[in-house]
């Protein structure tokens, strides 16, 4: 059980393009729940306590979610968290290479949201275009390739073809 919280004097901002407000915020069960303006601003509110929406990373690698050396599924939550991230996307650069909606099963502490890019080519390799319209049925975001950029023939067959639909497709230069 969450025990509740009140913040008195916090700056508050809302989203983009909002300004900075200060305000009291009560936060119940781990959520946000009521934001009322406390008195005017005065000297010295510099140094209060900032609540913003959490920031995305939109593209991190993680070679071995479960077993990995350097950093595991769980290590990497902990320390988004710990920066003030909310949403993570990893790329389909791993080994096993994140090619196949199966491949796709990863999942993590909510709140947090563990975005994953499905695999423009088989392995990497940019030799076979991998199963598109799979991975994002499983719920990838979008399609990434490797570390080079896929042959012109098979790109531009990958994109004829346009199981990506709307979503967006991450290419080296």
């Amino acid at each position: 059980m969450t025990a509740d919280l009140l913040l008195p004097r916090v700056w508050l901002l809302e989203g983009p393009d909002q300004p900075l407000k200060l305000a009291a915020v009560a936060i119940r069960a781990g959520a946000l729940a009521t934001i009322t303006a406390p008195e005017p601003a005065t000297g010295g509110d510099d140094a209060l306590p900032l609540l913003a929406p959490c920031l995305v990373d939109p593209h991190s690698v993680l070679e071995d979610p479960l077993l990995g050396r350097a950093e595991t599924l769980a290590s990497l939550a902990a320390v988004a968290a710990a920066g003030g991230y909310g949403s993570v996307a990893l790329l389909p650069w791993a080994h096993p290479w994140r090619d196949r909606p199966e491949r796709l099963q990863l999942a993590w502490p909510e709140p947090q949201r563990l975005l994953l890019w499905g695999a423009f080519s088989d392995g990497g390799e940019n030799r076979r275009l991998a199963p598109h319209g799979d991975q994002l049925a499983a719920g990838a975001i979008g399609l990434a390739g490797g570390g080079a950029l896929p042959p012109v023939a098979l790109l531009e067959r990958g994109l004829q073809l346009g199981e990506m639909g709307q979503r967006p497709v991450l290419l080296a230069p």
